[in-house]
């Protein structure tokens, strides 16, 4: 062993030196190595399709199907779930998922709530929709544009069960498919991380027929 000092001492502190110089520099590359990694994750949305008919191919920009009727379906649903009033709520809502609408779309929630509001639609009101989706189906979702061979614009149908209740009293239970308008737009990645904004009713919601059994 070649010795670097005559004094063992002076060995024994300068090996103890280089270890430490080493560990520090390890634990440094650690910690840029994990922020880097917290970055990609930032940064990259992977979607993968459960249906294995469509292969293992994912087109780079692609959001399938799945994925848009998840974001639409959390958000309507969201949107709509007051707990204790809608005049209080209902506007909250409106503000707090803003990012998640497009402007159009968020002026006439804001049309809705005025007019609500003024004819005593929202006041001691609760509300919850619920899914009725039992198993999934892609006819749910129907693109109706896409860029570049890229699908951009969606009509997602949301099979719900909507429930009003009043001092503890249900006043309102409907079954009703909501046409839902789904678009793509450039948003704040830390704000929306969906990427997609809902655009409006595509028609008018339509009671749904049960089958009794």
């Amino acid at each position: 062993m070649m010795r670097l000092f005559d004094n063992s001492n002076d060995n024994f502190t300068a090996v103890v030196r280089v270890f430490g110089t080493i560990t520090l520099l390890l634990i440094l590359a650690i910690f840029y190595l994990g922020h880097q990694l917290g970055k990609a994750r930032e940064d990259i949305n992977i979607n993968i399709p459960p249906d294995l008919s469509l292969g293992a191919t994912v087109r780079p920009d692609n959001i399938p199907k799945t994925a848009v009727y998840d974001f639409a379906s959390r958000i309507f649903q969201s949107l709509h779930r007051w707990r204790f009033a809608g005049s209080k709520e209902y506007r909250e809502n409106i503000a707090k998922y803003s990012d998640f609408f497009t402007p159009a779309y968020r002026a006439f929630l804001e049309r809705d709530f005025t007019r609500r509001l003024k004819d005593g639609e929202l006041s001691g009101r609760e509300r919850a929709l619920q899914p009725m989706l039992a198993a999934w189906n892609y006819e749910l979702v129907k693109v109706i544009r896409s860029e570049n061979g890229i699908p951009v614009a969606w009509v997602v149908a949301l099979d719900m069960e909507l429930t009003e209740t009043y001092k503890g009293e249900t006043v309102k239970r409907l079954f009703l498919r909501y046409p839902m308008q789904v678009v793509r737009r450039p948003v704040d990645p830390n704000l929306n991380p969906w990427g997609l904004t809902l655009a409006g009713y595509a028609a008018d919601p339509e009671p749904l027929k049960l089958e009794k059994k």
